[in-house]
């Protein structure tokens, strides 16, 4: 009899991103060693043909806290899982009778605070210790979260495996296309600089701005590019923008399918990611898979 194996795909729901992308493919790669179900939070088509289980979020104060540490421990163990794997930093451990593997991306609300909504950063120190303490398991996504992990909590090194996130190599590759026919859909120029993920403090938006701006006074042609939803505390950087007069230079795409973004790197000059903090940093990765430079 196979075991019984339960995977937090939460982040899939919550549309997108690079968290959203790392479980997605997570899923998309499973074999068929285990039995997989995959616990989650609202429908979607993405789970049509697979064993899922939805725990809706309570419409209530901290509705996500309450389900995630106490709603779903009870429903895990209805289940009997022998093992649950959360993809996204906290899970439901506090208590429950199974394996608990946990994936961490980094600690940045924990190193870069102020970049973060209040309410993100409380909930990092109040549950995160909590939760480590109960793991089997931690999955680190690179050689710095992991170090991060031991250095602010005292894991054991022999606790946390380092397992390298990827460009999705059926999707971020060099490749050909019509490059008249991307321009016009996206209204892209012919020279641009590309900016890929969240727009939110710790991806140092503003900075890039204020660079920006000296290189446009020098002559330099190129528009910028900013691919991505809004996420939290981005006032400041709008205010930036509009001090800087820079508006009519930039175009903000949002969040675009999947099948578009490595075609917008390509065509980029250039990448440009000067976050000021990282676990992994997708971006990356995918624009040197499609054969464009980054300035990291």
């Amino acid at each position: 009899m196979k075991k019984k194996i339960a995977i937090i795909t939460d982040a899939i729901d919550d549309g997108g991103a690079g968290i959203g992308t790392y479980v997605e493919n997570l899923v998309n790669g499973l074999g068929n060693e285990f039995d997989y179900y995959l616990v989650h939070h609202k429908k979607s088509d993405f789970y049509r043909g697979k064993k899922h289980i939805i725990v809706k979020i309570p419409n209530i104060p901290f509705g996500r806290e309450i389900r995630k540490l106490l709603l779903m421990p009870l429903v895990l163990n209805k289940h009997k899982f022998d093992a649950v794997h959360e993809t996204t930093q906290i899970g439901p451990f506090l208590f429950g009778k199974y394996k608990k593997i946990l994936t961490i991306h980094d600690l940045a609300a924990i190193r870069v605070p102020k970049t973060f909504k209040l309410s993100t950063v409380i909930h990092h120190k109040l549950m995160l210790p909590l939760v480590l303490k109960n793991v089997d398991k931690i999955i680190a996504i690179s050689e710095a979260t992991k170090q991060d992990i031991i250095e602010l909590y005292k894991v054991p090194k022999d606790k946390i495996d380092v397992i390298y996130q990827a460009a999705k190599s059926d999707l971020f590759r060099v490749t050909k296309f019509d490059g008249k026919a991307l321009r016009k859909k996206y209204n892209l120029p012919d020279k641009y600089l590309l900016f890929v993920s969240t727009i939110e403090p710790r991806k140092n938006l503003i900075n890039i701005l204020r660079a920006y701006r000296k290189i446009k006074e020098w002559g330099f042609e190129h528009k910028l590019v900013l691919v991505g939803k809004f996420g939290w505390k981005y006032k400041k950087f709008l205010r930036e923008l509009k001090k800087l007069d820079l508006a009519n230079n930039i175009i903000f795409l949002g969040f675009i399918e999947a099948v578009d973004l490595p075609k917008i790197y390509t065509t980029a000059t250039m990448l440009l990611f000067p976050s000021l903090y990282e676990g992994f940093g997708h971006p990356i990765l995918e624009a040197m898979a499609c054969g464009t430079p980054a300035l990291v």
